[in-house]
Parts: structure tokens; sequence; C-alpha cells
């Protein structure tokens, strides 16, 4: 039986515990379906079923972001530069769990329809468009 740990730590002035637990593994599902994700800019995620996951959200976020680290750049102060850090954690910490909920609600859609999940080919996507669309003749 392999030996569970604790680690007790302080971050940003709170103390936290860390433990370590054994959990069982979840049982393998056969999918008797596929759920197809296609992945894009305006929108962050579509599913098969034509569910769309929207970033409008995040889109305004960053733009919000961006328009202050503008500012602060062509303030050029020492103050400038030393604020320029926080907000660059503030939209990480923001974007991370946003996609995590999406990607959790693609992962509960695919586990209820008992489905697999199949995300589309990006590889070389940049060529095959520029191929399809005509640019390279």
């Amino acid at each position: 039986m392999p030996e569970l740990t604790s680690w007790l730590f302080l971050r940003q002035g709170k103390f936290y515990l860390a433990e370590s637990c054994l959990v069982d593994e979840p049982e393998a599902i056969e999918p008797e379906g596929v759920l197809c994700v296609d992945l894009g800019q305006a929108k962050l995620a579509t599913d098969s079923t034509c569910e769309r996951f929207s970033g409008e959200v995040l889109e305004r976020t960053h733009l919000r972001y961006a328009r202050l680290w503008q500012r602060l750049e062509k303030r050029g102060t020492q103050s400038a530069r030393r604020h320029l850090r926080k907000p660059r954690s503030k939209e990480r910490n923001f974007v991370r769990p946003m996609n995590a909920m999406i990607a959790r609600r693609v992962v509960e859609k695919a586990r209820k329809h008992r489905a697999a999940i199949v995300l589309e080919e990006l590889t070389g996507i940049r060529a095959r468009r520029l191929l399809h669309d005509g640019w390279l003749d």
C-alpha cells in the first residue's frame, strides 16, 4: 500500500494543507457514438450537436486587459511596469477556470450520451487552408 503524504505550505500569507489520497479508478465506458468538437476563435468550441460554447466573455476580458497594458506600457514609469505584472496573472486566473468549465461540459455531455470525444485535426491547417483557397497558386 502506497504511503499517503500531506504538505503544509504558506501562499500569500495563508496556510494551506494538501493531502494525497487514493481514489478508485473509474470503470472504462465503451463508447456508443462520437461527439465531435470543432475549436475556433469566435466560438471557442462547437460540438456535433451544434451546441456552441462562446468565448465572448473571455474576449471582452482580454480586450479590457489589453487596453490597460497599452496604457501602462505607454506611460513607461517604474510604477507602471510594476503594475503590468498584476493584470497578466488576473487575466490568466480568469481564463483558466472558464476553459475548464467548457471542457467539463463537453466531457459531461459525452458521458451522458456514452460518446467518444473527437477533436478536429489542426496539424497543417494553415497550409491546407492556403491550398484550398488557392492562395498558393
